[in-house]
């Protein structure tokens, strides 16, 4: 993918294509949509030497844990590392405490007893270059 010399930016689009804005919500096009038509996504690109642009994120990958910026990209590729994880993807979830912390949806290679998954919390603990966090989920 990218190198370390790459400026990603927050991408916008405009033109006859693009929506108008969101259904029935105002707040969230005003949000999104500029006075000048510009859509600004989540997506975060950056724009190679022969002028194509490659999208390498989103904005919303990132969450605000604590005092700490966590890619939830990169917790999901250290979940998938692991033998045993056929698939994940995490997302962010409100926190008391923390503002935002991980949380994972992640399909395990054998399956889990239904009965067990319901009495069983499980705690995983992931840390890994910039990706360090740990989740709580009751299953």
């Amino acid at each position: 993918m990218g190198g370390a010399h790459e400026r990603l930016e927050r991408m916008g689009v405009r033109g006859d294509v693009v929506t108008p804005g969101y259904f029935e919500d105002a707040e969230r096009t005003a949000a999104a949509i500029d006075s000048d038509g510009w859509l600004h996504t989540q997506d975060l690109a950056h724009r190679d030497e022969a002028g194509f642009y490659r999208i390498q994120g989103r904005i919303d990958d990132v969450i605000n844990s604590g005092a700490e910026k966590l890619s939830l990209l990169e917790v999901d590729a250290v979940l998938l590392d692991h033998p045993k994880v056929a698939d994940a993807a995490t997302v962010g979830r409100a926190h008391d405490r923390f503002g935002e912390v991980p949380g994972a949806f992640v399909v395990m290679v054998d399956q889990v007893p239904r009965t067990l998954a319901k009495r069983t919390s499980t705690r995983v603990c992931v840390s890994r270059s910039r990706a360090s966090s740990c989740m709580t989920r009751t299953a």
